[in-house]
């Protein structure tokens, strides 16, 4: 425990105001997670050698948040999400004064040798500026249980929860995205040829704000990916990497919440009337079908 106290040092709570972790996991203003994160690398680490070396996934992400929050999500090996057990556990080790203590009595009573039981955790993380820095601390938390961190580097949501899923069921450490890409592109041909062969040859086009987030990075791989089917996929709002354009004036939440046209759907932007359109929010977890009119 003197390891993980003296590493736990290195990033002090922000502040005394309690986090709680909800639905969408931890979720504040970037600048206030440094130690949030560290913890739930001790977390995630913990709930893999609760179950004996089964794969747990961290996503980095602040999903229709701005730019400068963030926050994180834990992921079961089945790819659901964290059991409410580990919420409460996740929400007391995050908020406490005396994080050494309590994290051995939480591994005391659930009968977990923190050092000795191996552990794999993988990480993914959108493109917010304050992302990899964020994946670090995770990554400092895992491995001072010595447990195994994995760099899944950037993804969507629903990527890190199909490849910790992945990791679980082929009993290996599943980092590459191309797994994804394989699956599910896959399936769509395979349920198209199912089709009545009008129907299938249909040429069409969707229009995808993708929120300015990664959900663009991925939209383009994906579209190579399904280009036999016909359908063309096109990128609007796809400028990553920049916060503040993330989630501005765009994506899933404005659509849905705000019923507002997204930015670079407006007449003259190239999207034609009437058109197919679809909206995903910044990680890419969400996705809303609207038309402008």
């Amino acid at each position: 425990m003197e390891a993980i106290e003296a590493e736990s040092s290195k990033y002090p709570k922000a502040s005394s105001k309690h986090i709680p972790y909800g639905t969408a996991g931890f979720r504040t203003k970037a600048a206030d997670l440094t130690h949030v994160m560290f913890r739930c690398g001790l977390v995630a680490a913990l709930r893999s050698k609760h179950l004996g070396g089964r794969p747990v996934g961290v996503m980095i992400t602040a999903s229709h948040n701005p730019g400068p929050d963030n926050g994180v999500k834990l992921v079961e090996p089945t790819g659901e999400m964290l059991i409410h057990q580990y919420e409460e556990i996740a929400t007391r080790l995050v908020n406490s004064d005396n994080l050494s203590t309590d994290l051995q009595a939480v591994a005391q009573s659930l009968k977990v040798d923190i050092l000795s039981t191996q552990g794999v955790v993988l990480v993914g993380r959108d493109t917010r500026e304050s992302s990899e820095r964020l994946k670090e601390a995770v990554a400092a938390g895992v491995t001072v249980m010595r447990a195994t961190c994995a760099d899944c580097g950037l993804n969507t949501t629903p990527q890190l929860h199909f490849l910790t899923q992945q990791s679980d069921v082929n009993k290996t450490i599943c980092t590459d995205e191309r797994l994804y890409f394989a699956h599910f592109p896959g399936k769509f041909l395979e349920f198209l040829a199912s089709l009545p062969g009008d129907v299938a040859r249909r040429q069409e086009t969707l229009y995808v704000d993708c929120a300015n987030g990664v959900g663009a990075l991925k939209l383009k791989e994906l579209s190579s990916c399904i280009a036999p089917s016909g359908l063309k996929l096109v990128a609007k709002n796809d400028q990553t990497g920049k916060d503040d354009v993330l989630n501005q004036g765009c994506g899933a939440e404005f659509a849905q919440k705000d019923r507002k046209v997204p930015a670079s759907f407006l007449p003259g932007s190239g999207v034609p009337q009437m058109a197919r359109c679809a909206a995903f929010d910044g990680d890419a977890d969400r996705l809303v079908y609207f038309q402008v009119i």
